[in-house]
């Protein structure tokens, strides 16, 4: 060491800055290589969009969606054949419309294509879609066919009624449903045609789709309803008073989640990522301002469940950009929509009163 210092006080000014400067580059090398083994690309939300089939080479996002549930996922019936968002209103619209854009497609690439309750998983896995958002509750059996981020909505069975029948502020169990002799509709394979499947009542139908049940309802071929409540929330507002919802004693929680094929483990985490974001960013996150434009006119203030815990990718908080949507394959962007309430196409303003949270079951 002596000896090296001794060379060193020797050396000319000149020379000792050349061995100084070496010495630093040498070290920055070293850095940078280290930082960039550290920071891998392989982290990224677009790392995993290219491995997912979603990069920057696929410029339409197709979202299996249901179209006849107002609040949640409507289109006019003169309207359903299209596969435009801007056709198309509801809390699940919107939030395909916020995820969108955390993906980068803007809502011109957005296609929305039209699903039943039973073909769901059919959709998924045959590449007829990208992703489902279609009241789709998590099961055991479920999670053996798709891939789920969960959950964006919690929701309970209730009961929707020609008034009359039951009292609208009171509880409703389904042994006095069965004392009644009351017929019930419900969504054939739906959770709720399970689970009155598994408590032994058989005076129901199942029926095709939710506007099949309500329209039995009001016609009298039916005397209730049974579904979600963010389901049926949507017809109490379209209806009104020809529609009473009815608060259903059965302990059963519907977590709802965002579908992905199988076999597509990174757009599920990519879209954990979108939950996690909107989450933390609290009343201005995505899911806060699409339940303030929608289901909050029935049943009034919410907040976003909190998601599971997902692999937290290296920028999943630096998805939106001030200025907009950033489009894929050189398309303008388009920005996020305004925080006003959206309802269905011919709708004025909200007529129904807010729901109050729902009470403790007894």
């Amino acid at each position: 060491m002596t000896d090296i210092r001794r060379q060193f006080s020797e050396l000319s000014r000149n020379g000792k800055t050349a061995v100084l400067a070496s010495a630093t580059a040498l070290l920055l090398a070293i850095g940078t290589t280290s930082w960039a083994l550290v920071a891998s690309d392989d982290d990224t939300v677009d790392a995993y969009l290219d491995r997912s089939g979603l990069g920057e080479n696929r410029v339409v996002l197709r979202v299996g969606v249901f179209k006849d549930e107002p609040l949640l996922s409507w289109a006019a019936p003169d309207k359903r054949a299209s596969t435009s968002i801007k056709d198309h209103v509801g809390f699940q619209i919107e939030l395909i419309r916020e995820l969108a854009h955390y993906l980068g497609f803007t809502d011109d690439q957005v296609h929305l294509i039209e699903t039943q309750v039973q073909n769901r998983s059919v959709d998924l896995n045959n590449d007829t879609v990208d992703v489902v958002v279609a009241t789709y509750s998590v099961t055991p059996q479920r999670e053996e066919v798709v891939n789920f981020a969960t959950p964006y909505l919690l929701s309970q069975p209730e009961l929707l009624t020609r008034p009359g029948l039951f009292d609208a502020d009171d509880s409703v169990s389904m042994r006095r449903i069965g004392d009644l002799g009351a017929k019930l509709c419900t969504v054939g394979s739906s959770t709720s045609e399970d689970a009155l499947r598994g408590r032994g009542f058989n005076r129901f139908e199942g029926a095709a789709t939710s506007e099949d049940c309500v329209d039995g309802v009001l016609a009298g071929r039916y005397d209730a309803f049974m579904l979600d409540e963010a389901v049926l929330a949507g017809y109490k507002e379209r209806h009104g008073a020809k529609l009473d919802l009815v608060e259903l004693v059965l302990d059963q929680t519907e977590e709802y989640g965002i579908a992905v094929a199988n076999d597509d483990e990174r757009l599920r985490v990519v879209i954990g990522n979108f939950l996690l974001d909107s989450y933390e960013r609290g009343e201005s996150g995505a899911w806060q301002k699409a339940w303030n434009r929608t289901l909050a006119k029935v049943l009034g203030d919410r907040r976003q469940p909190q998601p599971r815990e997902y692999e937290r990718l290296r920028d999943y908080r630096d998805r939106y950009r001030a200025a907009g949507v950033i489009g894929r394959a050189g398309q303008p962007g388009t920005a996020s929509a305004p925080d006003q309430p959206v309802l269905p196409p011919g709708r004025g303003a909200a007529t129904v009163a807010t729901r109050p949270r729902r009470r403790t079951r007894r």
